[in-house]
């Protein structure tokens, strides 16, 4: 996801306990921003706005935002606070991640059980890590961005999404369940799991460019999963911006 730095410097103290929240009712004409891992030790977004998601991985599965707990606790101030997730093939160090989970323990060489597995844990990784930071919100979102890694079997890597979204699904925040969307682009979607998969999960449509441009991408032309955009990125100055749809 694309992060620019802001110069200057501010502390934010998150609280001990932060409360739990229900999924954002993003209203359409709302704004905000995204912020993660790039932005420690730096400035946050100030000023009055609506949305505010934070991510809970360093930019790949199985990895932790270091300053998740100072993040929420700006964010979580925001009616349209969420949190995001990291996702990518298993492969490299935690491939092995994959090879036991919900789809049972995986039989050499069957890459959709372990891809399964892998997203199902990956998922759940981050939020144990999340609920240790205090952060609590059942809107989340899946980064899933061809700038991580993706192996070619399009089929493997739908299933490492799915894994994900069904974690999700089954989780529940001060009695409200957990929604789940997805973060890519038209384009990105179909290299790394083709057209054909469509989990109908919300779309965030990841950098629209200028905050004029954004707007466009409301379009039901941009829902990529089959489900309707609630979200678009756009360039704000030093951070990224947010649409609601």
């Amino acid at each position: 996801m694309r992060r620019r730095l802001a110069a200057s410097l501010v502390f934010v103290l998150a609280a001990l306990a932060l409360t739990s929240v229900p999924a954002a009712a993003y209203s359409g004409g709302q704004t905000g921003y995204d912020i993660s891992w790039p932005q420690c030790g730096a400035a946050y977004p100030s000023g009055s706005f609506d949305i505010a998601i934070v991510g809970v991985t360093g930019g790949r599965a199985f990895t932790h935002n270091g300053c998740l707990a100072s993040e929420v606790g700006w964010a979580a101030a925001h009616p349209g606070y969420g949190l995001y997730l990291n996702l990518n093939a298993p492969v490299g160090s935690t491939a092995s991640r994959g090879s036991t989970g919900p789809a049972g323990t995986c039989r050499r060489g069957d890459k959709l059980c372990v891809s399964y597995n892998y997203g199902w844990n990956a998922a759940q990784d981050a939020w144990s890590y999340a609920v240790s930071s205090g952060a609590s919100s059942a809107q989340w979102w899946l980064d899933v961005e061809t700038t991580n890694s993706w192996t070619s079997n399009l089929s493997a890597n739908a299933r490492v999404v799915q894994g994900a979204l069904d974690f999700l699904a089954g989780q529940q925040v001060a009695g409200a369940a957990v929604k789940a969307g997805v973060y890519s682009t038209t384009s990105q979607w179909g290299v790394i799991v083709g057209s054909a998969y469509r989990p109908q999960s919300p779309v965030w449509y990841a950098t629209a460019g200028s905050a004029t441009a954004a707007s466009g991408y409301c379009s039901s032309s941009y829902a990529f999963t089959g489900g309707a955009v609630s979200l678009v990125q756009f360039g704000a100055a030093a951070f990224d911006g947010d649409l609601a749809c």
